[in-house]
């Protein structure tokens, strides 16, 4: 549970207890895939590829990309893409930077990008959503893959 309190996993909306998820929690144990989300967690707006994942978690790239898969039920961009939208959901919710300080902070060159990824994840643009009355009731959840192996 140490792990889950290092990287914000409650208030995220991430997997609450081990019971619930043990690919998510294996996951943080494992000595490999732990540093690949680390670093996908404290730098969002880095421009990660499978390779550079890898490449941090010390796992060739098919490896890493097996063992993130098999662990969390969905592929490493796929998580990062929707750490990105959580992020930025967050910051939309509790600060006041422009959609391209947003986008930027997240990893996005472009405003444009950042809202056909957001709409994508959450059902609705981002303005939309941060101007809603109670922006969870938007849809606002990211949407998770359609299949879960373990997560």
């Amino acid at each position: 549970m140490e792990a889950e309190a290092l990287l914000g996993v409650h208030e995220v909306g991430l997997p609450a207890t081990a019971a619930d998820h043990p690919g998510w929690i294996s996951a943080l144990k494992d000595p490999y895939l732990s540093k690949a989300l680390a670093k996908i967690h404290a730098e969002p707006s880095r421009a990660w590829t499978v390779q550079s994942l890898a490449s941090e978690a010390g796992l060739s790239r098919a490896a890493f990309a097996r063992q993130f898969a098999q662990q969390l039920g969905e592929p490493p961009l796929g998580y990062l893409t929707r750490w990105r939208m959580i992020v930025a959901a967050r910051l939309m919710l509790n600060t006041k930077a422009s959609l391209a300080e947003v986008a930027e902070h997240v990893g996005y060159e472009s405003e444009f990008a950042f809202s056909r990824a957001f709409k994508r994840s959450h059902g609705v643009a981002p303005t939309r959503y941060r101007n809603a009355p109670c922006p969870r009731e938007t849809n606002a959840t990211p949407k998770k893959p359609t299949t879960y192996s373990t997560l």
